[in-house]
């Protein structure tokens, strides 16, 4: 596709419309790229007139990209839900290596999704209380394991 050469204006508004469509897939469970935003034609129309981009989001989860993620968290919810049909029938269906690597990937999706997330900073002084009490703690392994619950670890 040809590049388009926008104005200040026009700039501002696709990064006001582009910032909110990423927002608003990423609060769907959603990944969406600039790029991606970029070239949809709810978006162009948006930034070059003065219409309304109320169906962007629609039209983004019509990409063959998002409709790959999609498919993938409704296989997900229909597995996470046993006593769904997809989750009897779809599941036994699979063979043992396609199986291990549904769970593989669901398993990167769901680390991606986690180190995406900002994680709680402490202050200085919670993190010395914390320090404070796992010190109290005289077995190693539950020391371990309360020092990752509280993020320390």
């Amino acid at each position: 596709m040809a590049e388009i050469e926008y104005t200040a204006r026009e700039r501002a508004r696709l990064d006001l419309i582009s910032d909110k469509l990423i927002a608003d897939a990423r609060a769907a469970g959603l990944t969406l790229t600039r790029e991606q935003v970029e070239y949809l034609p709810s978006v162009r129309l948006f930034v070059l007139s003065d219409h309304d981009a109320g169906g962007a989001l629609d039209e983004a989860k019509r990409l063959p990209e998002v409709q790959a993620q999609l498919r993938t968290h409704a296989l997900r919810n229909a597995l996470n839900d046993s006593s769904s049909d997809l989750h009897t029938k779809e599941i036994a269906a699979m063979s043992p290596a396609r199986r291990m690597s549904l769970g593989r990937e669901l398993e990167a999706q769901r680390q991606a999704v986690e180190a995406a997330t900002p994680k709680p900073q402490m202050t200085a002084e919670e993190e010395a209380a914390a320090l404070k009490m796992l010190r109290g703690i005289s077995h190693p392994a539950t020391r371990l394991a309360a020092a990752r619950e509280i993020g320390l670890a």
